[in-house]
């Protein structure tokens, strides 16, 4: 801790001895470092281990807070989706467990609980379910102890292929996602740090795509999905989380009788791994490009069209 004071102390004299740091930089680095010490040492010595390598649909894994002395301080059943329905006065209430996601450097576990009522038994019954659902979601960080927590409403309205409630966690556990649509139909995506910090938010009308085509990228710098606009078809649709700004561009369509259609993958530092291209060239194309770079017709990164 003390070294890290003396680096900060470093850092301020720097910047006021040469007039580079604004009043808003140096809040910045004072925020950073604070942010750090606290963080670090909280965590320091505490680790999260995971029973099992895969993430099977209905698999039963642990999830352990272990101290530095070795002892585990609480676990934590990871589970793909467990929901417990029961019915009261004519109604039935389900309750939903998901752990949605543990930090590939294993430093942070986010999950989540949901509510919601019906008027009939939603086990079997395709499509979504209820008028509203009511979730909190939690960070957990190294030592098992609650980083984050807030509750959540979140109204389906479309089908059961396009989801109206999603989260995920970087690789790096520096940041989380939350994305829900509200009674409006309105779709939010909100991206938090590891401290439960809001660093960016956005909302859209058109509907999104679930899985793997919404995700953050693996430094938490820059978050991804695809859409798909009614009457037009589908888009990439990308928010830039260190200044909040977004930009969409389509994902498939017609050149002279040529189709073509991507879909995405996100790396560091902004950069978006593109694969598919033209669907006439009999071999897998792909193509990097960046958030600051990215064309309007994502067609251009593979190549002249015949």
């Amino acid at each position: 801790m003390f070294n890290r004071r003396i680096s900060f102390l470093l850092v301020l004299s720097f910047c006021f001895l040469f007039g580079m740091a604004t009043k808003a930089e140096v809040e910045n680095v004072k925020e950073e470092a604070e942010s750090e010490i606290t963080t670090t040492e909280s965590d320091k010595g505490y680790k999260i281990e995971v029973s099992g390598d895969s993430d099977k649909q209905g698999e039963t894994k642990e999830i352990k807070f272990v101290s530095p002395e070795g002892k585990v301080v609480k676990t934590l059943e990871k589970y793909w989706y467990k929901r417990n329905v029961s019915e009261a006065k004519g109604k039935w209430i389900t309750e939903v467990d998901h752990v949605a996601g543990v930090a590939e450097n294993k430093n942070a576990v986010l999950l989540w609980k949901g509510k919601y009522s019906t008027d009939y038994d939603p086990r079997g019954v395709e499509g979504p379910h209820g008028k509203k659902h009511e979730y909190t979601v939690e960070l957990l960080n190294k030592n098992g102890e609650t980083a984050f927590k807030k509750d959540f409403k979140a109204y389906p309205h479309g089908e059961l292929t396009m989801p109206f409630w999603e989260t995920g966690i970087s690789e790096d556990g520096s940041t989380f996602f939350v994305f829900y649509e509200d009674s409006l139909g309105l779709f939010h995506i909100e991206i938090y740090n590891a401290t439960g910090k809001k660093l960016a938010e956005a909302e859209h009308s058109d509907k999104f795509y679930g899985g793997m085509r919404m995700q953050i990228s693996p430094d938490g710098k820059i978050f991804g999905a695809k859409i798909y606009k009614k009457g037009a078809g589908k888009y990439l649709f990308f928010l830039d989380v260190e200044i909040g700004e977004t930009k969409m561009v389509k994902a498939e369509g017609e050149v002279n009788g040529k189709k073509w259609s991507v879909s995405h993958s996100l790396i560091e530092d902004k950069k978006i791994h593109l694969s598919g291209g033209w669907h006439y060239i009999d071999r897998a194309q792909s193509a990097v490009t960046s958030f600051g770079k990215l064309p309007k017709d994502l067609s251009t990164l593979f190549g002249d069209k015949k």
